[in-house]
């Protein structure tokens, strides 16, 4: 293993990000739908009163300085650890309340599925959103949160681990595509009060991780340990072939959905088309 420590470079991925650029914009896939909190408002509610984040919404303010706030106030509530194994039910109360109590450490998955947890039991439609490698059995992804603001009428993504928020050479908001394409063409992309050192260094991590993602049609609180069936879609390249099926687990099952149409994967919330 030793002989390759080091081999591959941003150069490299960014070659593989240009290789992976043609997506099939014409695709349809039947009942290809995701849900947003239409399930456990009681945890929602559960949650607000013992952490009381609801505050943050309640000064008027817009909505970017709302999710901004919100994704600032789950940065400072954990403690951050890339490498750590997970220890804990996945879920914002279980993450809150140990790293609370115990200072047990979150890695970006972690980080992502707290600060969606938390905007959907505001009313927000929100999802956890895995950012992908190339490799099939993967050892290193990227989680980040995905909303939808009415006040912009667009997807933004929130990146809770690195207390970020990308926007563009116009001082706009990105979606996960969006920061996709402009790594990929290597156009001008900031985080505000982020170094350029530390931007570097986050570009980089991201060139490796945004080949294809994937996201639970259903985003609902506590829908990570969900018991049952849940449906997976992924949105892959053209040449990235992978077929749908259904993989048994001991207490659930998931149901891959595959498809190629960003489209569809950054479709307007159902609820406010």
């Amino acid at each position: 293993m030793r002989l390759y420590e080091g081999l591959a470079n941003a150069k490299d991925y960014l070659n593989f990000l240009r290789a992976f650029h043609e997506w099939n914009m014409e695709e349809k896939k039947e009942n290809f739908q995701f849900t947003y909190g239409e399930r456990n408002w009681e945890a929602g509610m559960a949650l607000m009163e013992k952490f009381d984040y609801s505050r943050i919404v309640t000064n008027h303010k817009s909505e970017l300085r709302i999710f901004i706030d919100l994704l600032q106030w789950v940065f400072y509530h954990l403690h951050g650890n890339g490498m750590c194994d997970v220890k804990c039910p996945v879920t914002a109360m279980s993450i809150l309340t140990l790293s609370e109590e115990q200072k047990v450490e979150s890695n970006c998955y972690m980080y992502a599925v707290v600060l969606t947890e938390l905007l959907l039991s505001l009313g927000y439609c929100a999802r956890m959103v895995r950012c992908m490698p190339i490799d099939l059995y993967y050892q290193d992804c990227h989680c980040m949160t995905e909303v939808f603001s009415r006040e912009a009428d667009k997807w933004i993504a929130l990146d809770p681990a690195n207390k970020a928020y990308y926007i563009n050479e116009k001082m706009q908001p990105l979606n996960i595509w969006e920061i996709r394409e402009i790594l990929r063409t290597g156009k001008k992309m900031a985080v505000p009060y982020m170094g350029r050192e530390k931007m570097r260094q986050l570009r980089e991590y991201l060139l490796k991780n945004f080949v294809r993602f994937e996201a639970y049609k259903d985003q609902f609180i506590n829908c990570e340990e969900e018991p049952g069936e849940r449906v997976l879609y992924h949105l892959q390249p053209l040449c990235y072939c992978m077929c749908d099926k259904r993989v048994l687990f001991d207490n659930f099952a998931i149901k891959h959905i595959f498809i190629g149409n960003p489209v569809l994967f950054w479709e307007k919330p159902k609820e406010i088309m």
